[in-house]
C-alpha cells in the first residue's frame, strides 16, 4: 500500500514441524473462513466470530477429547483462516477426580476402622486396627503417599491394609503423572521462549543496518524532502525495534523469566529524561508534554531501566490516542509509601467495559486499531514490571473526558524509616 507496509515471513519446512511429532494421537487442521466443507464445530465458531470477535477459543469434543481454535484476519479485519488443534484432554483434571476420591476413599477407611473396632474382642485384633488407624492418619497429615501401611498376617485386616496400599500406590501414581505433565508444561514454556528469541533475532538481523543507516543519514542529509523521507524511515525502524522488544519482554513475563535490578536510585532524572526523548514525537504529532514534578524525590527500590519503559509506553500510548493540540500532563507526587506518576491526556476515552480488559495481552480497542500501531502488549508488560516492584498500575477514563494512567513504585523503606 501507499502507505507503506514492511511484511517479514517465514516458510515453514517439515523440519518446523517435526517437533509436534512429540505429541501422539493429535491433530493439526487448517481451514479458509469460506469452506462450506469444513467440520461442523469449525463453522459454528466462524458463524460465531462476528459477534463475538474472539480469535481463540477451546471446546470440548467429547470426554476424551478437546480442540483448540485459532482465527486469523486478514488485512480488513475479517476472518480468513481458522486453525484447529485436537488433543487428548488433559490428564490434570482427570488425575485430580482420582485424587479426590482416593482421599474420600481413605477418609471412609479411617471410619470403616472405627466402625470394626467396637465389637472387636481380641487385644490384638484391636492393637492392630489401633496402628492401623494411625498409621492413616500419619499418612493424611504429612502427605507422605510413598509410605504404606502394615500388612503381614492373612487375615481381614491384613486385606484391609492391602487395598489401603494399594489405593497409595494409584494416588502416588497420580501424583506422579502429574509432577511428569508440570515437566512437559514447563518444558514446553521453556521451548516457546527459546522460538521467540530467535525469531526475535531473525526480525532484529535485517532490521539493525536500516537504524544505523538511517541514522547516519539524519546527520548528513539536511536538504527537504530527503530529510523529512529518511526520519519517517528512522522513526519506523524505532518503532518495530520497540515492538519487537516489547514481544521478547512480555514472552519472558508470561514464563517468570521477566528480570529487574533493584537498587537504591532516585526516579527524577529518568522522568525527566523520557519526558525529554518524547517531545520530538509530540511536536512532530502537533502536541505537547508537560511535566509537573517537585525539586527534589525520595529514592526508591528500583530498576531504572524497567521504571523508564512503563513511563515512556504510558506517555507514547497517551501521544498516540490523544487529540491535535493537546498538551500530556505527567504529574509526580508522593506520599508516605510511594512515589507517584500519572499520564493524563484529553482524548476520546475509554469505555468502561473496555478498561477491564485494558492491561490484558493483545487487547486494543476496536474503534482505534485502524490509525494506531502496536501490538496491544505495553500495557500489560507496564503492569508486571510494576507488580515486580511491589507496585501497583492503574487507569482512570471516562468517555469525551480523556484518560488517567498511573503507576506508583514504593519509596526506598531506609529513607522512609530516617523521615
Amino acid at each position: 500500500p501507499s502507505r507503506g507496509t514492511l511484511v517479514f515471513g517465514r516458510y515453514i519446512t517439515e523440519s518446523t514441524i517435526e517437533p509436534l511429532n512429540m505429541y501422539p494421537d493429535s491433530f493439526i487442521s487448517m481451514y479458509a473462513a469460506g469452506d462450506e466443507n469444513a467440520a461442523g464445530d469449525v463453522l459454528s465458531l466462524l458463524s460465531e466470530y462476528e459477534t463475538r470477535k474472539e480469535s481463540i477459543d477451546v471446546k470440548i469434543i467429547n470426554r476424551d477429547r478437546v480442540a483448540g481454535y485459532i482465527i486469523f484476519e486478514d488485512i480488513f479485519g475479517e476472518p480468513s483462516l481458522l486453525v484447529r488443534m485436537e488433543f487428548p484432554r488433559d490428564i490434570y483434571e482427570q488425575g485430580r477426580t482420582g485424587i479426590n476420591y482416593l482421599i474420600l476413599g481413605i477418609g471412609s477407611l479411617g471410619l470403616l476402622i472405627l466402625l470394626i473396632v467396637i465389637p472387636l474382642t481380641d487385644i490384638a485384633g484391636l492393637s492392630r486396627l489401633r496402628k492401623l488407624s494411625a498409621k492413616v492418619d500419619e499418612i493424611g497429615k504429612t502427605g507422605k503417599i510413598s509410605e504404606r501401611v502394615e500388612s503381614t498376617r492373612n487375615d481381614e485386616i491384613t486385606s484391609l491394609s492391602q487395598n489401603i496400599n494399594n489405593m497409595l500406590n494409584t494416588l502416588q501414581n497420580l501424583y506422579e503423572k502429574e509432577a511428569e505433565l508440570s515437566r512437559q508444561v514447563e518444558n514446553e514454556l521453556n521451548r516457546r521462549v527459546s522460538f521467540m528469541r530467535a525469531l526475535v533475532h531473525e526480525l532484529r538481523t535485517p532490521l539493525t543496518p536500516v537504524l544505523t543507516t538511517s541514522e547516519m543519514l539524519l546527520e548528513r542529509v539536511t536538504d527537504e524532502p530527503d530529510r523529512s523521507m529518511v526520519e519517517n524511515v528512522y522513526r519506523g525502524a524505532v518503532r518495530l525495534n520497540k515492538r519487537i522488544t516489547e514481544l521478547l519482554d512480555f514472552t519472558r513475563s508470561e514464563v517468570g523469566g521477566l528480570e529487574v535490578h533493584l537498587s537504591r536510585m532516585n526516579p527524577l532524572p529518568l522522568i525527566r529524561e523520557a519526558v525529554h526523548e518524547l517531545e520530538p514525537e509530540a511536536l512532530q504529532r502537533k502536541k505537547s508534554i508537560r511535566l509537573e514534578a517537585p525539586e527534589e524525590l525520595p529514592d526508591v527500590f528500583g530498576d531504572e531501566d524497567r521504571i523508564k519503559q512503563v513511563l515512556t509506553n504510558l506517555v507514547d500510548n497517551a501521544i498516540k490516542y490523544s487529540v491535535r493540540g493537546d498538551t500530556i500532563n505527567v504529574r509526580v507526587t508522593t506520599d508516605s509509601n510511594s512515589v507517584i506518576v500519572e499520564v493524563e491526556d484529553h482524548g476520546p476515552g475509554i469505555e468502561e467495559d473496555d478498561q477491564k480488559k485494558m492491561f490484558t495481552p493483545y487487547f486494543r480497542i476496536q474503534k482505534e486499531m485502524s490509525h494506531t500501531g502496536g501490538l496491544g502488549l505495553g500495557l500489560q508488560l507496564s503492569k508486571n514490571i510494576v507488580e515486580l516492584h511491589h507496585g501497583k498500575i492503574w487507569l482512570k477514563s471516562r468517555p469525551g473526558e480523556g484518560s488517567v494512567f498511573g503507576f506508583s513504585i514504593p519509596r526506598d523503606e531506609a529513607e522512609s524509616e530516617n523521615k
